[in-house]
C-alpha cells in the first residue's frame, strides 16, 4: 500500500494536471501534464504495465468523450472534429491515480462507483462552470449521463488497475 504522503501527494498532482488542461489549455497545460506524468514513472515501479494503463484510460476516456461530445450532452468550446487535447489528456492524468491515491477503493468497488457517481458530474459541472465546455443538453440531464457512467467506469478501472498491477510495486508500499 502506498504510504498516505505519496497518496496525497499523487492526488494533489493529479488535481494541479487537471487544473492547468481545463483552466489554461494551452503549453502551459502541456508541461504541467509532462511534470505530473514524471513525477508519476519516478515512483511507479511497474513502468511497462502504467503505459499499458495509461494508454488504456487514454483510448477509454476519448471514446466516452467523444461519445458525449458526439450526442451532444458535453460541447468543449474549442472541439473540432473530436475533443480537443487537453480533454483527453485528463484520462492518464487520472489514471495515475488508480494505484496511488485511489488504491484503497480498490477493494470498495461499490463505494468507488457511489463516490465516482457523485465527484465525477462536479468536475464536469466546474470545467463548464470555468468555460471549458458547454452542456448540449439540460444541466441535469448532462450530470445524470455522466454519474451513470462513472457509476460503471469507475470500479472497473480500478479492478483493471487492481489485476495489471499484481505485484502491486509502487514506491513507499509493499505488497
Amino acid at each position: 500500500m502506498p504510504t498516505m504522503p505519496l497518496m496525497l501527494l499523487n492526488g494533489a498532482l493529479y488535481s494541479l494536471g487537471w487544473f492547468a488542461c481545463v483552466a489554461l489549455r494551452n503549453w502551459i497545460s502541456a508541461l504541467v501534464f509532462v511534470a505530473v506524468l514524471a513525477a508519476y514513472f519516478y515512483v511507479e515501479k511497474q513502468r511497462y504495465r502504467a503505459i499499458v494503463l495509461l494508454a488504456v484510460a487514454t483510448l477509454i476516456g476519448f471514446s466516452v468523450d467523444n461519445a458525449l461530445y458526439r450526442e451532444g450532452v458535453l460541447i468543449p468550446v474549442d472541439a473540432g472534429n473530436v475533443t480537443p487535447l487537453w480533454m483527453t489528456a485528463l484520462w492518464p492524468l487520472f489514471a495515475t491515480t488508480f494505484n496511488i491515491a485511489f488504491r484503497p477503493l480498490q477493494d470498495s468497488p461499490v463505494f468507488a462507483a457511489l463516490l465516482a457517481a457523485v465527484v465525477a458530474p462536479l468536475t464536469y459541472l466546474a470545467a463548464v462552470q470555468m468555460g471549458a465546455a458547454k452542456f448540449g443538453v439540460l444541466t441535469e440531464l448532462a450530470l445524470a449521463c455522466i454519474a451513470f457512467i462513472w457509476l460503471l467506469l469507475f470500479p472497473i478501472g480500478l479492478r483493471f488497475t487492481r489485476q495489471l498491477m499484481v505485484s502491486n510495486a509502487v514506491a513507499g508500499g509493499k505488497k
